[in-house]
């Protein structure tokens, strides 16, 4: 508590922004566990043990760079030098997420070079 959902804590609380936050992971793990692709956690401090992050299912990295634009550089650039040609970002809140949605975006590198989803949120 206290580190995550900062914003929405302010206007509800640590614990029930920590009690969304720990909804949305399960269903972001939910979503993307029977991908048939590898599957990285990058965690922004320790990698969690025993979490929704199935090691079974994720491998688990820790994220590096200064800000979020640096960290998602990074991961991107990490995983073109171990070899992925077709790598997929997104976050870990991502509500409206489904298995289809990523699926459809693997697909698209068929026929394009990157994807680009939409992001209602502002985001």
């Amino acid at each position: 508590m206290g580190k995550v959902k900062t914003r929405l804590a302010a206007d509800i609380g640590e614990r029930a922004a920590f009690e969304i936050n720990n909804f949305l992971l399960k269903h972001t793990a939910a979503v993307t566990k029977d991908l048939p692709v590898v599957k990285e956690v990058h965690y922004s401090e320790e990698i969690g043990e025993d979490d929704f992050w199935e090691e079974e299912f994720f491998q688990k990295k820790n994220q590096h760079g200064e800000d979020l634009g640096e960290r998602m550089k990074n991961a991107f650039e990490a995983g073109f030098r171990n070899g992925y040609k077709n790598i997929i970002i997104i976050g870990s809140d991502l509500y409206d997420l489904c298995k289809e949605d990523l699926e459809n975006a693997f697909q698209q590198f068929t026929d394009h070079q990157y994807v680009i989803g939409p992001a209602e949120d502002g985001g």
